[in-house]
């Protein structure tokens, strides 16, 4: 095919699809950060495994907050509170779609976007 002779832009039937672009890299690199000293202090992935862990999480986001309101900007482990509360947030956003799955015995192609999936998910 010559493209040069082409007038017309190319076609990319995106529409409707997650817009990974919008997500800012450099908080995202900051809550990677929070996550790797985790993991380091508590064993990676240990947040899943922790008991009342949406009251707990739900807590810390507050705590965070609090030091944030009395001016405080970061932890003692160095990292900004508002990484904290983001990370907390994550948490807390994939407890409840663990537990909705849990509750419903979602299906794989459910997850994946399958007819009966919440479109908003």
């Amino acid at each position: 095919m010559d493209t040069e002779s082409v007038k017309t832009p190319g076609r990319k039937d995106d529409q409707g699809k997650l817009q990974w672009s919008l997500l800012p890299i450099e908080s995202v690199e900051q809550e990677i950060k929070v996550l790797m000293a985790g993991a380091d202090r508590y064993g990676a992935y240990n947040w899943q495994l922790v008991d009342n862990a949406i009251e707990r999480y739900t807590n810390a986001i507050f705590r965070h907050a609090a030091e944030i309101q009395k001016g405080n900007i970061f932890d003692e482990d160095g990292f900004r509170h508002s990484a904290h509360i983001a990370c907390c947030a994550h948490f807390l956003e994939w407890l409840y779609i663990y537990n909705l799955r849990k509750a419903t015995h979602e299906t794989p192609e459910q997850r994946c976007g399958g007819t009966n999936a919440n479109p908003k998910s």
